[in-house]
């Protein structure tokens, strides 16, 4: 349990850290193409790089030490698939394809194939939606977005029957 609470954070702190790239990368897009002014900064590009390098690692970390103490029941647990244990899993692959195999034979400086492209833009979305897996966790705070959710549906017939009556 604490180790899914020290994971959680991570993947959280990950998910943060990767809309501070894109805004970075958006930036300096725009830069480029002379749409907005300023100075390009790519040391903090190289900086965010090696952020995500350490994030891989601590998820790879991560995975192995899952498997090392579960072993195949990491997978199949219970009589049924661990379909969360799985996906994880794939979205730790996904990011090693991402880092260092697409990485490598792909630079960014480039021009490449549109469909490898494709595919390193779906890997990217995978490792995005690791923030499925701390959902499970936090089943208190799944709850109160629900009820949040739920009244607006509420406030939203409470305010059309108040028009109609006034």
């Amino acid at each position: 349990a604490i180790l899914d609470t020290i994971f959680s954070f991570f993947i959280v702190s990950n998910i943060v850290f990767l809309f501070i790239r894109l805004e970075h990368a958006g930036r300096m897009t725009a830069i480029d193409m002379g749409l907005e002014s300023g100075v390009a900064t790519p040391t903090f590009g190289s900086f965010l790089d090696s952020i995500q390098h350490v994030f891989f690692v601590i998820f790879f970390v991560e995975l192995v030490l899952r498997l090392y103490m579960q072993g195949s029941s990491y997978f199949y647990a219970h009589g049924r698939l661990e379909h969360f244990n799985i996906f994880d899993t794939v979205i730790v692959i996904a990011s090693a394809v991402d880092l260092y195999i697409i990485g490598f034979f792909v630079p960014e400086d480039e021009g490449a194939d549109l469909s490898i492209i494709r595919v390193l833009r779906f890997v990217r979305v995978l490792r995005i939606l690791r923030v499925v897996r701390t959902v499970r966790i936090f089943t208190a705070l799944r709850v109160l977005v629900a009820t949040v959710a739920a009244s607006f549906f509420a406030f939203f017939w409470s305010m059309m029957l108040l028009i109609i009556t006034m």
